[in-house]
C-alpha cells in the first residue's frame, strides 16, 4: 500500500500520479488529488492499495500542477505491506510467519510460499532497470519505456526523457520567433530575436514607426488594442 501525503503551503496545486507515464499531466494520469478533500490542516492523501486495478509493485511516477505562479508545498510518499488476515508487518515478521516473494514484493504466509512462488514466476516478470513488476507477456512491451533513444543533437536517454529533453531544451528545437513568425533554432534564438526585434514597422493606425519589440506595448496602451500574430508579422 502506498500513501502520498500532500500540503499545500502557498498556491493552489494539485498532483497526477501514474505508473506507465513518466510525466503525469491532468489530461494523463491514473491518480489525482482532485477528487480528495483536504483535512483541517489542508493536507491531502491518497491512498493506493493492493486492490486497486492499477497498482503495482515498482514506481509511481508524480506530477504537479501548480494553478498559480509562486507556489509551494511539501510531499511525503510511504509504502505499507498489507498482510493476510489484518495483522501488522511487525507481527508477522515476529512469529515468523510470512515470507516477502523475491519476484512480486509481497508479503505471503510461509506455509503458501512455494506454490506462490512457482505461479508468481509463470505470472509476474521484475524490471530490473526500475524494479516495476509487470504480468509477463506485456514485458517487451513494458522494455521499451527503458529503450535508449538518441535526439538529434546527440542527447540520448529513455523515451519520455528523451521527449522532455525535445520540448524543453533542445538546442536544435524548433521554435517560433515572436516578432517575425519564423521556425528558428532554440540555439539561434537570442541572436534572431534580438536582431528581428530591432527592426521596424509602422502603426497603421497613427503612422508611428516603432521597433517590433514595442509594436505590441505601443497598441495596447495608445490605442487600446492587443494586436494578433499575424498583426505583428506584416
Amino acid at each position: 500500500m502506498l500513501n502520498i501525503k500532500f500540503e499545500p503551503k502557498q498556491g493552489t496545486i494539485s498532483f497526477y500520479v501514474a505508473t506507465n507515464i513518466r510525466t503525469p499531466t491532468q489530461a494523463e494520469h491514473q491518480w489525482s488529488s482532485d477528487s480528495i478533500l483536504p483535512n483541517q490542516f489542508g493536507v491531502k492523501t491518497l491512498t493506493i492499495n493492493n486492490e486497486d486495478p492499477n497498482f503495482v509493485t515498482g514506481t509511481y511516477y508524480i506530477g504537479v500542477y501548480a494553478h498559480y505562479n509562486d507556489s509551494s508545498f511539501t510531499l511525503l510518499a510511504t509504502k505499507e505491506a498489507e498482510l493476510p488476515n489484518g495483522q501488522s508487518l511487525k507481527g508477522l515478521q515476529s512469529d515468523q510467519d510470512s515470507v516477502q516473494c523475491s519476484n512480486c514484493d509481497r508479503f505471503v504466509p510461509r506455509a503458501s510460499y512455494v506454490l506462490h512462488s512457482a505461479t508468481c514466476l509463470r505470472q509476474n516478470w521484475k524490471c530490473p532497470v526500475c524494479k516495476q513488476v509487470v504480468p509477463v507477456p506485456t514485458k517487451d512491451k513494458h522494455m521499451l519505456v527503458h529503450q535508449q533513444v538518441k535526439c538529434e543533437c546527440g542527447f540520448e536517454g529513455e523515451p519520455d526523457l528523451v521527449e522532455l529533453h525535445k520540448r524543453y531544451e533542445c538546442r536544435l528545437a524548433p521554435v517560433q520567433c515572436p516578432y517575425c513568425g519564423l521556425s528558428i533554432k532554440f540555439a539561434e534564438r537570442g541572436s534572431h530575436v534580438n536582431s528581428c526585434g530591432s527592426r521596424t514597422t509602422t502603426c497603421k493606425h497613427c503612422g508611428s514607426i516603432l521597433m517590433r519589440r514595442d509594436f505590441r506595448t505601443h497598441m495596447n496602451s495608445v490605442h487600446g488594442v492587443y494586436p494578433s500574430d499575424s498583426e505583428l508579422y506584416e
